[in-house]
């Protein structure tokens, strides 16, 4: 039996692949990679920021008016109700102040789980 023996000749190559992803969240974008949109363009961090800021301002205004309108909902389907019940329409009393509590609600849930 001969022992196993390898030629000088017969070589193996190994390639290693690596491949490094960078993820990040939320509305900014970290330092380093500021500083890279720097490298590029000068006055592009501050374009960014003053972006967010806008952008920001204009999320608190839409919940704002939200909140707003939801309070109008709220106090118009309730003083419906209370005067339709007073004068004598119960059903259709139940009935605006069913729909108008419960689309607060639904809106409130919808909003929640989005």
């Amino acid at each position: 039996m001969k022992p196993n023996t390898k030629k000088e000749n017969d070589k193996k190559s190994v390639f290693i692949a690596q491949k490094a992803e960078t993820i990040f969240e939320g509305p900014l974008p970290p330092p380093q990679i500021l500083e890279g949109y720097k490298n590029i363009y000068e006055d592009a961090p501050k374009i960014i920021f003053e972006t967010f800021k806008k952008e920001q301002e204009n999320r608190y205004k839409t919940i704002r008016f939200g909140q707003i309108s939801a309070l109008m909902i709220g106090l118009g389907g309730l003083i419906s109700t209370t005067l339709l019940g007073i004068y004598g329409n119960p059903w259709v009393a139940g009935s605006i102040g069913f729909l108008s509590l419960g689309s607060l609600v639904g809106a409130y849930f919808y909003g929640k789980n989005k």
